[in-house]
């Protein structure tokens, strides 16, 4: 399914890393309960929640989180994404697959919380 759409509207989490796998654009999107969100926050330091995002070290897929979580902004992002077919996406993508491959679990963990 995923590898029909042009572009696919997904929640953080390891769908958004199944979406990246099968080269697809994508924006993110993810709001949680106000008190869920703010204690996560206050414990987590991360720039990034998509863990396409997080394992290339740079926003690659935009994330509308929490306030961000605007229609109007994620429909000029998406807009702006399909000028271009998503090539800018799909160019950084191309560094995600040699990165994964071969690799441990451990080791992709470790890439994704930095200590690789």
């Amino acid at each position: 399914m995923i590898a029909a759409a042009d572009l696919a509207i997904v929640a953080s989490g390891t769908a958004m890393l199944q979406v990246a796998l099968t080269g697809r654009p994508a924006v993110v999107i993810y709001r949680t309960h106000f008190l869920s969100y703010a204690l996560a926050k206050w414990l987590v330091r991360v720039r990034h929640i998509a863990l396409p995002n997080i394992l290339l070290g740079k926003t690659v897929y935009p994330e509308f989180i929490q306030g961000r979580l605007r229609t109007e902004p994620i429909c000029a992002t998406i807009a702006d994404i399909m000028a271009d077919r998503g090539c800018q996406q799909l160019a950084e993508l191309a560094k995600l697959g040699p990165m994964l491959e071969g690799a441990t679990d451990e080791e992709i963990v470790n890439v994704a919380l930095g200590l690789a």
